[in-house]
């Protein structure tokens, strides 16, 4: 207990907090309704860690709308829009994450 700052702790968990209002706030601009909340609790609080990975079945799972990649032109521009951006920026530290992403399926 003695290792543990309070005022640390309580900075830290406004900042949890923070970022549930925060996701609930996007998810009910994005239609979720009243699924916004516990779809935004279990992404802050229902992985292991930072890092951990939320795929296809996980996102179905948290109620997130998902679909498939289909090979059409418009998937197409967005892929080729979203490859240039992570190339910005794919393993370049910034003051809080480093960004990491795997193309389905092992495309280039």
């Amino acid at each position: 207990m003695e290792k543990l700052d309070p005022i640390l702790m309580e900075v830290d968990g406004a900042a949890i907090n923070s970022a549930v209002k925060y996701v609930v706030e996007i998810l009910q601009m994005a239609g979720y309704g009243d699924s916004s909340t516990r779809i935004a609790y279990t992404l802050i609080h229902g992985f292991p860690e930072h890092e951990s990975d939320i795929d296809f079945d996980a996102a179905k799972d948290l109620g997130l709308r998902v679909r498939d990649h289909v090979e059409d032109a418009h998937s197409q521009k967005v892929w080729r829009v979203m490859r240039a951006w992570l190339g910005s920026y794919i393993f370049e530290a910034s003051g809080v994450h480093i960004i990491r992403y795997a193309i389905p399926g092992g495309q280039k």
